[in-house]
């Protein structure tokens, strides 16, 4: 009975020096989730984010208009708005990547609308996509 005792002591000590401890890094601003064997923050990224510099943008349920217009007077970029359509956001969500016109593409891809950016004034118009067959 001791040697049964003693045999599942040492077994159970000797199962964390066999494995390795990982954790999940989970950062809520873009949703990435990896395992790192020794995570420190500068490593938890790709590079492109290591500076910090992040556009964050949180849709509201309203208007798409509305929503590009504010989140575009926040970044002090001009928003013309070229089509007669208007788009309802659904839900409350947010967007995020490292510049406003990465941003911008990722939200207009869900809807019939495209943009052309001049950054050297910050200008953003927005078109309605050509009927394709």
């Amino acid at each position: 009975m001791y040697k049964k005792f003693l045999g599942v002591m040492v077994v159970l000590m000797l199962i964390p020096l066999v494995t390795s401890a990982t954790w999940q890094v989970a950062d809520p601003l873009h949703g990435v989730k990896s395992r790192y064997l020794y995570s420190s923050p500068r490593t938890d990224h790709p590079q492109k984010y290591a500076n910090g510099t992040l556009i964050l943008f949180k849709l509201r349920k309203g208007l798409l208009k509305n929503n590009i217009l504010r989140f575009a007077k926040k970044y002090n970029w001009r928003v013309t708005w070229r089509t007669a359509n208007n788009y309802y956001v659904m839900l409350n969500t947010k967007m995020v990547g490292p510049k406003f016109r990465m941003v911008m593409d990722q939200l207009l891809a869900h809807y019939p609308l495209y943009a052309s950016y001049n950054t050297y004034n910050r200008r953003m118009v927005v078109y309605k996509k050509p009927a394709t067959r």
